[in-house]
């Protein structure tokens, strides 16, 4: 994750507009948010909430709102509360504004940030009202913006992911894996080899849980490829792969 948005090249044939998007404007946005996207860390995370507080600017209420979903993905629960909804404050009006470019990461956000509500709530039933809520916002993410950025369906991995089984979520998780993956072919230099390991990762992970080891270690596979050094993804493939292969 700490490298996730890396560098992102600029060439010739991303140069233009996409569904009415600008992508140098997009692709300039994403390196731009590169740093609060990238953050993982609780302390560091609460630093930027703070460096963020009471935003105006719809670009400063886009940081606030990643900073915040950040740190509830990391330490949100049932008595770590209040972080999920905040990042939904933040995001929702720029999600829905008039800068089209910062909307396409701002809904892929807020789908996610209204999903990880569901880990902060107590009541079974606002849980899985959450998880569908945010579902239905990344399925317009997608929907809106898959074809100028990856990042509407890499962050729906991400959920997917992350959600219990009785959501039935992952065949939709290999479906985003494969687009993706079409998706960066299309597009050469706009995803890093970070974002690909993380969705190897994925796919691994969700191929071991359909218990398809043979594919559960190819992908695992790949994502150390991806990531040599076993800094993120690439690590818990490389500890995937002993604990189930060769």
């Amino acid at each position: 994750m700490k490298r996730l948005f890396g560098a992102l090249f600029l060439t010739l044939g991303i140069l233009g507009t996409t569904y009415g998007l600008d992508i140098q404007k997009l692709a300039a946005l994403e390196v731009n948010l590169a740093p609060v996207m990238n953050t993982t860390d609780p302390a560091a995370l609460q630093a930027l909430e703070a460096q963020f507080a009471s935003p105006t600017d719809p670009l400063t209420r886009v940081k606030a709102g990643i900073a915040r979903h950040n740190l509830s993905r990391i330490i949100g629960n049932e008595t770590h509360r209040g972080n999920a909804q905040a990042a939904v404050d933040d995001l929702k009006g720029p999600a829905h504004g008039p800068d089209a470019e910062l909307a396409a990461i701002a809904l892929a956000y807020l789908g996610s940030a209204t999903t990880l509500k569901a880990r902060e709530d107590s009541n079974p039933v606002g849980k899985i009202m959450a998880v569908n809520d945010g579902w239905a916002i990344l399925g317009e993410a997608v929907d809106k913006y898959g074809e100028a950025t990856f990042l509407p369906r890499m962050i729906r991995v991400w959920v997917a992911g992350a959600l219990p089984d009785f959501f039935g979520k992952d065949g939709d998780l290999l479906k985003d894996v494969a687009a993706l993956d079409v998706w960066d072919k299309a597009h050469p230099g706009r995803m890093t080899d970070a974002v690909r390991a993380q969705m190897a990762l994925a796919q691994g992970n969700t191929f071991k849980k359909q218990k398809d080891l043979t594919k559960a270690m190819v992908a695992w596979k790949r994502a150390v490829a991806l990531d040599p050094e076993k800094k993120g993804p690439g690590k818990a493939a490389a500890e995937a792969l002993d604990r189930y292969g060769d």
